[in-house]
């Protein structure tokens, strides 16, 4: 099941018309792929139980909305004034969406990527020499009378 069907969103949207059915269609696999992305979790993706929380709604929503008002690659206002012109431009968060949208999903569904690291296994003392080079050179008197 998608997370948001094409006439959830044109409820949510306030669209009547058919005009751009296709276009939304065709946005919301994609939307859907960026969420899983974003969270790093794929609700259950291509299975029987895969399932997305109904609040993600508002947000693949806003996600729609801002594929369809960039779809040439036009940058969004976020606020704009006449008298003194002035522009500001919604701040863009890494995945390419708005950074409210991107923090927001994050925040309520967002999974934690854990990478392990190889342990370290060898030793170095503070002259950046190793356990080997230590043996193998014979005793070293870096404090007075005590060898290392």
């Amino acid at each position: 099941m998608p997370v948001i069907t094409l006439a959830e969103y044109k409820t949510l949207a306030g669209i009547s018309g058919t005009t751009q059915d296709a276009l939304i269609k065709a946005l919301i696999p994609m939307v859907q792929s960026d969420i899983i992305s974003i969270c790093n979790y794929d609700f259950g993706e291509d299975t029987d139980y895969e399932d997305f929380p109904e609040g993600m709604k508002l947000y693949a929503a806003q996600m729609i909305t801002y594929q369809r008002a960039t779809a040439g690659n036009v940058p969004t206002k976020q606020s704009e004034s006449i008298d003194g012109y002035s522009y500001t431009r919604a701040e863009i968060g890494a995945s390419g969406y708005p950074a409210s949208v991107e923090s927001g999903l994050k925040s309520k569904w967002g999974h934690v990527s854990a990478k392990t690291t190889q342990p370290v296994s060898a030793f170095r003392d503070r002259r950046g020499q190793g356990v080997r080079s230590l043996s193998e050179s014979g005793p070293s008197y870096s404090y007075p009378g005590v060898p290392v």
